[in-house]
């Protein structure tokens, strides 16, 4: 027994608490001084971290007082080998990863905090990315590899079916063309054959319904071939790998083709998605085969999960009629939804056709309208006939091609890789969200993959859980692709393999230059979204931040803090600091009980104002736009609005303006209460935090100017909301009548007014310190101001609008979150002195 225990290893897991009383800028700026500053912002991420692993009971408790002096608390679990291990005491460089957020701090905690434990492992095969200081060797590599793959057996049946549905598949784009052929022969017809409706006259009605009827049948021509001719929509190009480059990847890939008997790849490809796949490179009667892996997996993945993913993708390799086929299949289906879900420019000007003013126009464009409608439920049927057929038989090759996956790295892992996956599509999902954030802010960063997989790493174990039930629901119907995970999880236990590949080293020791692969794809994957990015404009993620973490952590203080009451149309106004300070404790703790009281009971109230408040200001901006549209001459449809509308009299809509406008008014000047005792609140729950020592009065200090400047920008704001609402419509208008120049010069008076009101915003927050960054001002955030060049066009000054926008509300967001967390944890302390007064 004491042998055994001699044995056990312990690891130091620290997941955000302080020791009571200590704050949290103290403690991380302590911990920078000790351990360094890079250190400090992976262990101060947000997420639960092993400081060091490894250690006896003695070297636990030793370090534990070490980090208690600093003022964390730190919790000594027995080892996994899955955990991390960041070595405080030699001072290594941390990997690289996304930069935190200047962390949100977490308050001190009550007298009696919860015990929350430690976050539960992610799964083994999903590691945190880790510098690539060497690669694998040949001779680690077929080690690796027992024996050739264990196959399991598959029934083989649905081969059979693949050229009955391929021929099915091949005739629904004859029947398109047939359709498409016949309105040719109805021009021909209808120009032909359609002087005979003259009898012997050229009457003026009759001569209105040839030239209608001659161009709608040219019209619906041209609109079916739309097409045949539309231009395919590309997305990120993928990268090509070098054998001379990257030999180690290539040598893994040999390894498997040989394993399980598939044919070598003629190019390997790399991109940003977390995920890869196998495809005839030149078209369905291609012999050469192109692999494509997603980065995120070489940076999230051990070793034996990216090789079973390959196999599984090599196992499409030796379906090679059925690839042939599922090609066919697939390039039809894709044809089929682009031509029944997607509209374009010819719908738009079909559309504009109609409202023209001349009538032989307008009736022309209706008619083609009414036959491209009978076209299009002619085909969704159409399409929803070939998804019933063929995609039962993707479903079924997918089982196949996961056979080979299971007969080389065994069954026991197939389980492990399904949710490493749906975690790394998660994380890569998150990281795109994080860098459209950042470019309101114009950051862009270098690697969207490591990105990708350090969010995966760090999901908490209720994130896990969340995505892994969302993916539940995943591909459970008969127009799925792919079958479901339980499914697919199924299959592969029932088949009980032993795994004939076993290495759970790092995936990222394949690459020799997985940094400079990755900076190169998140290049493409910026370009395929319309960002004009340089390399040099990429900046490392070590020092990238994109602030999302401060967001999330700010919407859970604010939801937590604030309940149903949290979105209402007024900021939160704080106490005046000289009225806080004349109060003492017992004055503070009174009002504060009586403001919560009060919103308690008058909550059901609150928010029946609210809706009414929304109601009314949608309304308004409904109305206002149809009020654009009517005084411009053009018609609208009543019911084209998410809440349709009753009028489209110009006076009778000045009038509901006018009362939607005063319902907004009284609606607001009553919920102003709410927002009142809220701000109450929260100003007392602070000022209590700042004399039992939970908050310095510097940090609250900084909180509170920062808040006041950018709360101040709301009638900014307001009125750049009004006056982009008109520069939009105005631009509309001015499209819709190219040959009225008074629009125009509208439009270019009121771009002066919005860039006027975009420099007042900036200069606004200019001077203010942001508490979040240190050294920086609030408009540091802000998006690169306009350079005044006098080439502004009005499209991109609604963009910047937009951003500069987004990012205030952000600010606002990040430092109401801040402020509800410290006053949350401040009333929770209260209530556990308050229970430890009580008597028993």
């Amino acid at each position: 027994m004491e042998e055994k225990q001699q044995d056990t290893t312990f690891r130091l897991v620290f997941d955000g608490r302080l020791v009571a009383g200590r704050n949290a800028i103290e403690v991380e700026a302590a911990f920078t001084k000790r351990f360094g500053n890079k250190a400090a912002r992976t262990v101060f991420a947000g997420s639960a971290i092993a400081l060091k692993a490894g250690l006896s009971r003695d070297q636990a408790v030793q370090l534990q007082r070490v980090f208690e002096e600093i003022g964390m608390v730190v919790q000594a679990i027995p080892s996994t080998p899955q955990t991390a291990d960041l070595s405080l005491a030699e001072r290594p460089q941390p990997e690289p990863g996304p930069k935190p957020a200047t962390s949100l701090p977490s308050s001190a905690e009550a007298p009696s905090p919860p015990d929350f434990g430690v976050l539960p492992e992610p799964p083994a095969s999903l590691q945190a990315p880790k510098p690539t200081s060497d690669m694998y060797t040949r001779e680690e590599l077929a080690a690796a590899f027992k024996n050739a793959a264990q196959i399991p057996p598959a029934d083989r049946s649905y081969i059979y079916k693949l050229i009955p549905v391929t021929l099915i598949m091949l005739l629904l784009p004859l029947i398109y063309l047939g359709i498409a052929t016949l309105s040719v022969y109805l021009v021909y017809f209808i120009a032909t054959a359609g002087w005979a409706w003259f009898d012997g006259s050229l009457s003026v009605l009759r001569l209105f319904g040839f030239g209608a009827s001659l161009l709608a049948a040219i019209l619906l021509t041209l609109f079916l071939a739309r097409p045949l001719l539309a231009r395919k929509i590309e997305g990120p190009q993928p990268i090509r790998l070098e054998r001379s480059r990257e030999p180690v990847l290539f040598e893994l890939v040999e390894h498997i083709t040989d394993a399980i008997g598939a044919p070598m790849p003629h190019e390997i490809l790399v991109d940003t998605n977390a995920n890869a796949s196998a495809r005839l490179t030149h078209g369905a009667f291609s012999k050469d085969l192109t692999l494509t892996v997603g980065l995120p997996l070489v940076y999230g993945l051990n070793l034996q999960t990216l090789t079973g993913i390959l196999a599984h993708e090599f196992g499409h390799f030796t379906q090679t009629w059925g690839m042939r086929s599922m090609y066919v299949v697939h390039q039809i289906n894709y044809w089929f939804y682009r031509q029944v879900h997607e509209n374009d420019s010819w719908d738009e000007f079909l559309e504009s056709m109609a409202e023209k003013e001349l009538a032989i126009l307008s009736l022309a464009a209706v008619l083609a309208q009414l036959g491209s409608v009978v076209v299009q439920l002619l085909l969704t049927a159409l399409s929803y006939l070939a998804g019933l057929f063929s995609f039962s038989l993707s479903r079924q090759m997918e089982f196949d091609a996961d056979r080979y996956e299971i007969g080389l790295v065994g069954s026991a892992a197939y389980e492990n890789t399904a949710a490493s996956l749906r975690l790394l599509i998660a994380g890569h999902q998150q990281g795109m969200n994080d860098l459209f954030m950042a470019l309101d802010g114009d950051k862009l960063t270098d690697n969207l993959p490591k990105l990708a997989a350090n969010n995966a790493a760090r999901f908490s174990a209720a994130d896990r859980q969340e995505i892994m039930t969302s993916f539940d629901e995943i591909n459970t119907s008969v127009f799925d692709t792919h079958p479901t995970d339980h499914a697919r999880i199924r299959k592969a236990l029932e088949a009980d393999v032993p795994a004939q590949f076993e290495h759970t080293g790092p995936a990222a020791r394949l690459l020799r230059e997985p940094e400079r692969l990755s900076k190169l794809a998140t290049l493409q994957w910026y370009r395929s979204i319309g960002v004009d990015a340089n390399p040099d404009d990429l900046q490392p993620l070590d020092e990238f931040d994109s602030g999302s973490d401060l967001l999330k952590r700010a919407e859970l203080s604010i939801m937590e803090y604030c309940g149903d009451l949290d979105r209402l149309p007024q900021h939160l106004p704080l106490m005046m600091h000289s009225t806080l300070q004349k109060k003492d404790d017992q004055q503070l703790l009174a009002e504060l009980a009586a403001a919560k009281n009060n919103l308690h009971e008058r909550k059901t109230a609150f928010l029946s104002l609210r809706d009414k408040f929304d109601e009314a200001v949608e309304y308004q901006y409904y109305y206002r736009q149809a009020l654009f549209w009517r005084r411009a001459g053009f018609d609208f449809d009543l019911n084209a609005y998410r809440l349709p509308l009753t009028t489209a009299d110009v006076g009778e809509i000045t009038a509901k303006l006018a009362g939607l406008k005063e319902t907004e008014n009284q609606n607001r000047a009553a919920l102003m209460r709410c927002a009142e005792l809220q701000g109450e609140r929260l100003s007392l729950g602070l000022e209590l935090a700042v004399r039992r020592s939970n908050l310095e009065r510097a940090e609250f200090e900084a909180l509170r100017r920062a808040y006041a400047a950018l709360t101040a920008t709301a009638d900014t704001i307001a009125r750049i909301d009004e006056s982009g609402e008109r520069l939009d419509l105005l631009l509309q208008i001015s499209a819709n009548a190219q040959d009225d120049p008074k629009y125009e010069r509208q439009a270019r008076s009121e771009l002066s007014t919005f860039e006027q009101l975009l420099r007042q915003l900036r200069t606004g927050i200019g001077s203010v310190a942001d508490p979040f960054s240190q050294g920086g001002t609030l408009a540091d955030s802000l998006p690169n101001e306009y350079a005044g060049d006098g080439n502004r066009i009005a499209a991109a000054a609604l963009d910047d609008a937009g951003r500069m926008v987004r990012q205030i509300h952000r600010m606002i967001y990040k430092l109401l979150g801040r402020m509800a967390e410290i006053a949350l944890a401040t009333e929770r302390g209260l209530i556990g002195e308050a229970n430890q007064r009580q008597p028993g």
